[in-house]
């Protein structure tokens, strides 16, 4: 993720927090188990019209319900499948990267873009829950550490 150890250190419990239900029977495991039992209901309701292609449908539904759960946050269904379509280019790229000449790295540079835009489009959420604790704990000299907690929550759902 290209962040310094010291980095790591303060963002992994943000991280960690963002990913996790809660202790069993907390209050926010509750609300979590809540969520996704509706959101789930809702999903295959409405799919019943539209039939459930799959996998990307389940990926997009996926997406939105890490949205709401995590940054309360809602998604439209086509906003999720964009996001679904750019998480596989960026998972073929990072395949397929991996093995490509110096020469070709600017084939990558529409993606790279679309990620730097993610980035930008998930911030201000990561800044409005985290930016204080992530500033209070980064060393002042280090790059952004709302931006790289954010690039890391991108990756872990991507």
């Amino acid at each position: 993720l290209g962040m310094t150890p010291a980095q790591h250190v303060v963002i992994r419990p943000v991280l960690e927090n963002i990913f996790s239900p809660g202790e069993k029977n907390s209050r926010k495991y509750r609300f979590t188990e809540f969520l996704i039992g509706k959101m789930i209901t809702e999903f295959l309701d409405s799919r019943r019209t539209t039939g459930l292609k799959m996998p990307g449908d389940v990926k997009a539904f996926i997406f939105q319900l890490f949205n709401k759960l995590a940054f309360d946050r809602d998604v439209s269904f086509e906003e999720a499948e964009q996001f679904v379509g750019f998480q596989s280019i960026v998972v073929a790229t990072g395949i397929v990267g991996e093995t490509l000449p110096e020469p070709f790295y600017r084939f990558l540079s529409s993606t790279s873009r679309q990620y730097t835009r993610y980035v930008q489009e998930f911030e201000p959420y990561v800044e409005n829950m985290y930016g204080n604790e992530l500033r209070r704990s980064c060393a002042p000299s280090s790059a952004s550490c709302v931006t790289q907690a954010t690039a890391a929550i991108l990756e872990g759902i991507t």
